[in-house]
């Protein structure tokens, strides 16, 4: 479970640059989908989308994000860019979760039905 985290983080975190910020529930429905167990998927799917959106926070607060941020928080009556960036994280570990089981959930009634098994 550590490789694909390690692994999924460092291609998330190279590719997420380029691309929009919904494409990384691709990868958390991949982890899903190769994973063996509900937990694993689970897991995988909100500590790996969790872990990179906290780098890229980091990264963009360090390049100058720090402002948009701070604007952005008092916008929604946040008051505070660490309780804006806390909540952001939490709502992209929900999202690869969701998107973890549903890779996981598809892998699992895909082998049910080349098997030939109900329920």
């Amino acid at each position: 479970m550590k490789r694909k985290l390690i692994i999924s983080n460092l291609l998330m975190f190279l590719i997420m640059p380029f691309f929009k910020w919904w494409t990384i529930l691709f990868f958390a429905f991949g982890l899903g989908y190769l994973s063996n167990t509900r937990k694993e998927s689970l897991l995988l799917g909100f500590l790996s989308l969790s872990i990179n959106w906290l780098l890229m926070i980091i990264i963009k607060n360090i390049q100058g994000g720090y402002i948009i941020m701070e604007k952005i928080s008092i916008m929604l009556q946040i008051n505070s860019s660490i309780l804006l960036a806390v909540v952001s994280i939490c709502l992209i570990g929900i999202l690869g979760l969701t998107s973890s089981y549903l890779g996981f959930l598809i892998h699992r009634e895909k082998e049910r039905f080349i098997n030939g098994k109900k329920n």
